[in-house]
């Protein structure tokens, strides 16, 4: 079983390590081979729970089985674009999670073109407000909610905690939270490029504050940041985590950027599974940096 198991390992490595093949492998292997790999005995789900009116604005919740005590809870932001995804195809990040003995929370959130900036920002705040005020009542410890996010997921997460004005339109604490955690974020994509499709989701009279890091000198109380990214990616520049890094250090945060050599982006989320972890040290850096941030 062991060499079974080692050589799908090392096939999957090398799929996902051919030239141009990086989307195929977030959609291949995010939703069909990664979730199957993943261990669905270590929680249990309470799904299509609503955080708002419209049909996307709904969150699945996976509470580790066997806590005795309240766990802290990891709020997840899966990524997709701001113009696709859905929270079932990230049950590997719950799954993963869990089995440490967080409380994981996976939302939907509204894409385009259905909407537009900040639509979707807001909806990240609506969802991480009803953590807030539900936490407790799935097991989870509302002092210890802590902010994730994948790619557009991670420009969420980066908002809602850099972004106060945000949480306080949705009756939300903007201080409510342990720390952050983003991985391969988009938080300073300006300039466009003329035709993009980012040209429409972002609207040019608000373009300016889309960018996460227009925040950090907003006045909030900032938690704990941490920030990891591959060099090779080519989807979300790493240039992003290094200067919202470097402001947030010039503000005083306490952030920690990790970079992996080599690591794309596709490949950085897949890591994230425990039985995919061999392709970057990213779930295990962050389990870390959490351990060490919980009580």
């Amino acid at each position: 079983m062991q060499r079974v198991r080692r050589r799908f390992r090392q096939a999957a490595l090398a799929l996902i390590a051919v030239a141009g093949l990086a989307t195929v492998a977030v959609k291949v292997f995010g939703a069909t081979i990664i979730n199957g790999l993943s261990a669905n005995g270590v929680y249990h789900r309470t799904a299509g729970v609503a955080y708002g009116e419209h049909p996307r604005q709904v969150l699945d919740l996976y509470a580790p089985i066997g806590s005795t005590t309240a766990s802290p809870v990891l709020l997840f932001f899966y990524g997709g674009g701001w113009t696709e995804g859905t929270r079932t195809d990230y049950e590997f990040v719950a799954s993963s999670f869990a089995r440490e003995g967080f409380l994981v929370v996976l939302p939907d959130y509204r894409l385009h073109p259905e909407v537009t900036f900040p639509a979707f920002v807001d909806d990240a705040a609506a969802a991480a407000t009803w953590v807030q005020e539900h936490a407790g009542d799935h097991g989870g410890d509302p002092s210890q909610i802590f902010l994730a996010g994948h790619s557009a997921g991670a420009y969420l997460a980066a908002h809602v905690a850099l972004w106060p004005e945000k949480m306080l339109a949705a009756g939300g604490d903007p201080e409510g939270f342990a720390g952050l955690v983003g991985l391969a974020g988009p938080y300073d994509f300006l300039p466009l490029d003329e035709g993009s499709v980012l040209e429409r989701i972002f609207p040019a009279a608000t373009r300016l504050e889309s960018q996460p890091i227009h925040h950090v000198d907003a006045g909030a109380v900032l938690p704990p940041v941490l920030l990891v990214h591959g060099t090779a990616d080519e989807r979300v520049w790493p240039r992003n985590s290094r200067r919202l890094a470097a402001a947030l250090e010039q503000r005083g945060a306490d952030v920690t950027l990790i970079t992996y050599e080599g690591v794309g982006h596709a490949r950085l989320a897949a890591s994230l599974a425990p039985a995919f972890d061999f392709l970057s040290r990213a779930r295990q850096d962050v389990l870390d940096w959490l351990s060490a941030r919980t009580s």
